[in-house]
């Protein structure tokens, strides 16, 4: 799981990498050493950890700090692992108090974490699929004076209903010129005719979340927004047929943003 090069053992803080590395989310820490790994959690969670952790590499403590400090200090550790990125300064001041020697490991949990399992790959699959069924049953609700809340709660309904554990993300319905706002708070703005409708849906299935974008017309578009929409549907099919294998995040972003670019659509 860790190389321990350099420290003696390594917390998790962060509510996703305990998911992550120990198959289920509750308030608490993991602590993972080169013999035995904890899942510490408070009385509230504490059964619930130990039924979710049963036959797996951790066990569920009931544990505080305290128990991080006692362990330490019985066990000889000398040097913590931690995830700066994610570890709050609050927590940063809490492990120090129970061990005074840390270590940056953020590079070595990106690594773990970038390359999914064919298993991972199947869970965010079926989260897109789930995400895109919702999305079509969503369409016949479309219909003048619904508001974005309206269609906002028929999403969350859906994907509760398909198995999915919540959102990704807040959901954003945006009609009109709320299209046009990046994150837009969905609101009670109510369809009129001839206006633009986007979806910016997501759900969570087993720990792993979908993200999908869609924007339809209700009523007859006129020739601004056809010609965006014809550019946009160029720029991502650029980018689907010439992203290849060891490109860079920056690359394979320009291969739909020069499209854009060379007609002068903001973005």
């Amino acid at each position: 799981m860790f190389s321990f090069s350099g420290y003696d053992a390594v917390i998790i803080t962060d509510e996703k990498q305990i998911f992550y590395f120990a198959g289920y989310k509750a308030e608490g820490y993991l602590l993972i050493t080169e013999n035995q790994n904890y899942f510490c959690t408070d009385k509230r969670y504490f059964y619930a950890v130990e039924k979710a952790v049963y036959g797996t590499k951790f066990k569920a403590v009931v544990g505080s700090w305290e128990f991080l400090k006692d362990y330490c200090e019985k066990s000889g550790i000398k040097r913590l692992g931690v995830d700066y990125s994610v570890t709050t300064l609050e927590q940063s001041y809490l492990i120090r108090k129970c061990c005074s020697c840390l270590k940056d490991v953020s590079d070595e949990i990106k690594k773990q974490t970038l390359i999914k399992t064919d298993a991972e790959i199947e869970k965010i699959r079926k989260a897109c699929l789930i995400t895109e069924q919702t999305f079509l049953e969503i369409i016949p609700y479309i219909k003048e004076g619904v508001t974005e809340l309206d269609l906002r709660a028929e999403i969350e309904y859906r994907f509760l209903k398909k198995g999915a554990s919540g959102t990704s993300f807040e959901p954003i319905v945006a009609f009109g010129e709320n299209s046009a706002v990046p994150h837009h708070q969905t609101g009670n703005t109510r369809l009129e005719k001839n206006k633009a409708v986007l979806f910016d849906i997501g759900c969570v299935l087993g720990g792993y979340c979908s993200d999908f974008t869609r924007t339809l017309f209700f009523g007859q578009p006129d020739k601004e927004f056809l010609h965006a929409y014809s550019c946009v549907y160029d720029a991502f099919y650029n980018a689907y047929n010439n992203i290849k294998t060891g490109m860079t995040c920056s690359q394979a972003d320009n291969l739909a943003r020069s499209v854009l670019e060379s007609e002068n659509l903001p973005f």
